[in-house]
């Protein structure tokens, strides 16, 4: 029988969550003397803008089937940016000095329209691990911003990024050591084969922003359209033919756009400018 249980507010001992789903109703505190240890296969579910800020240590170490799953408890509304996501987990100035460690977790819809956050948000703290780890669909809005999934300069091993929303504090300051970079700036991998089951090539789309033209990479026999802010359909391809294709979009006018690829395994929307 699957189990579950809601939380908020100040955890104050050494805690475990052990159960199916977690539901967080408010922001969660851990203490500068407290470890949080989430067990593999948990599905941690934001009802709300709810960030888990950490001051102690945080052992969320999954294992290769059994992820633990960071997103919230509502996606409704990603293709526009309309959804209310959650804020992501802090590591802000954290005082314990205990090494934290996230290891085959999942990290979704993460929105915010402040600089200071992320998916994963790290400040003035050099104990932590993160490894075997993906982030996906996570978004900042802040027109300042130069992060969606992680801000860290500390160790990052073996993560992919895929479909995230503006470019990395780690890429733009040069500090991610072994980095492989696309030229999309909402795609970046890192060391791709992670041990996460039923992860796909992402797609890439590049240059982005584009003026004439864009590449499309990895969507060989996906449909493809492009809709403009209102929903409309501006660009249709029924199939893709090849594993890097030239998509013209010299007749749109300037603006962001979605493009939507559909294949029998997935449906994915990567954000595009044209410029």
């Amino acid at each position: 029988m699957k189990s579950s249980f809601t939380i908020d507010g100040a955890i104050h001992n050494d805690t475990t969550w052990a159960s199916d789903t977690v539901m967080v109703n408010g922001d969660i505190f851990v203490p500068d003397t407290v470890t949080l240890t989430i067990n593999p296969g948990t599905v941690v579910l934001f009802n709300d803008w709810y960030t888990i800020d950490v001051q102690g240590q945080l052992l969320a170490i999954g294992a290769i089937n059994d992820s633990i799953i960071f997103k919230p408890a509502d996606t409704s509304g990603y293709a526009t940016f309309a959804h209310t996501g959650w804020p992501g987990i802090k590591f802000d100035s954290t005082i314990s000095a205990d090494t934290s460690v996230i290891s085959f977790c999942i990290f979704e819809f993460a929105k915010s329209t402040s600089y200071y956050d992320a998916a994963v948000y790290v400040n003035d703290f050099s104990n932590l691990i993160i490894e075997k780890s993906r982030f996906s669909y996570n978004y900042n809005i802040s027109d300042n911003s130069d992060y969606s999934g992680t801000t860290t300069a500390n160790l990052i091993v073996n993560a992919i990024y895929t479909m995230n929303g503006n470019m990395f504090r780690c890429i733009a300051g040069g500090q991610c050591t072994g980095m492989d970079v696309t030229s999309n700036p909402a795609i970046m991998i890192v060391n791709y084969n992670v041990g996460i089951e039923n992860i796909e090539m992402p797609i890439a789309v590049y240059p982005n922003p584009a003026t004439d033209f864009f590449y499309i990479q990895n969507a060989s026999g996906a449909e493809l359209t492009i809709s403009d802010m209102n929903g409309r359909v501006v660009v249709s391809r029924n199939n893709i033919s090849s594993e890097k294709e030239a998509i013209s979009i010299s007749t749109l006018n300037n603006g962001v756009y979605f493009i939507k690829t559909t294949s029998s395994n997935s449906t994915q929307i990567i954000r595009l400018i044209k410029e």
